[in-house]
């Protein structure tokens, strides 16, 4: 794979990776990873991840596959909630590309309610008021490994 060939493509680790954070930080990453690719100068692969930017250079490029865009989310509505590893631009991009929706309010036609503060998963006395009203409306809360599983 050729970093051309992935400029605006989202890339998911195949195996343990490593990214780079600038010329001297190289931070190791878990299987799964997923990376939105912004640019692509000097053959560098620019990314966000984990609300830094970062890199990858050409030999770390076997170790990543390509996700196609698609329509993998059906329309369906997200709506965020609780400390997320990226940002919220991030996951607004992510869901976009992949045909899904965001929401700003757990609502009647939300259909998943992403949660990135583990505390709020199914512990009733530590969930966001967006955690009661998803429980309340019956709309499924999951986390973001769930999330990423449905664009893979």
């Amino acid at each position: 794979m050729t970093t051309a060939s992935v400029l605006g493509k989202v890339l998911v680790a195949k195996e343990k990776a490593c990214i780079c954070r600038d010329r001297w930080v190289v931070e190791d990453v878990p299987t799964g990873t997923i990376l939105l690719i912004i640019s692509e100068v000097n053959g560098q692969c620019k990314f966000i991840h984990n609300n830094a930017p970062g890199f990858l250079e050409r030999h770390h490029m076997p170790l990543w596959s390509a996700i196609e865009p698609e329509d993998k989310l059906g329309g369906k509505t997200f709506v965020f909630t609780g400390a997320l590893s990226n940002s919220r631009e991030y996951f607004k991009i992510i869901t976009d590309l992949f045909g899904g929706k965001i929401g700003s309010a757990v609502t009647s036609s939300t259909d998943y309610l992403v949660s990135g503060d583990p505390t709020y998963m199914g512990d009733s006395s530590h969930q966001s008021t967006k955690a009661k009203k998803a429980k309340s409306l019956g709309v499924p809360v999951i986390n973001e490994a769930e999330f990423h599983k449905m664009i893979r």
